[in-house]
């Protein structure tokens, strides 16, 4: 898309025939479900992402998605706000059912690492491991 627009220049930074990028916001959904975009599988027509259920089993659900944003991308269906996915290492789960471990180097994508419940947890009283400095 083209847009022309008339911008002040009194410190005569910009000269003409300059080029330059523009992020325009047409709206701010306070309450919108992002991911990390790291996390988004394509394959052919269908999108997916792979969850982590309360057993600590990988789910692939169907996502479908809104409005990308950087390294981010918006979840319009296919995940609830508490749900947790798979943020690194999506290539190596081939089939639903396989343990996933928390990394503490899901921080760099601006998710806290999930652990999964240990014999003594249920669902109910899982935390998310804060990673160690």
């Amino acid at each position: 898309v083209r847009v022309k627009a008339n911008i002040e220049n009194q410190e005569g930074k910009l000269r003409p025939g300059q080029y330059g990028r523009v992020k325009w916001v047409f709206s701010v959904n306070e309450n919108a479900l992002v991911i990390p975009e790291a996390c988004v599988i394509q394959q052919g027509k269908i999108t997916i992402v792979i969850r982590v259920n309360a057993e600590g089993k990988s789910e692939f659900v169907p996502v479908v998605l809104g409005q990308r944003l950087d390294t981010r991308v918006e979840v319009l269906s296919g995940l609830a706000k508490d749900d947790h996915v798979v943020v690194e290492g999506v290539q190596k789960i081939w089939a639903p059912g396989t343990v996933i471990l928390a990394s503490p180097e899901s921080e760099n994508y601006g998710v806290k690492p999930f652990t999964p419940p240990g014999p003594d947890q249920t669902a109910d009283t899982q935390k998310t491991q804060e990673p160690k400095a």
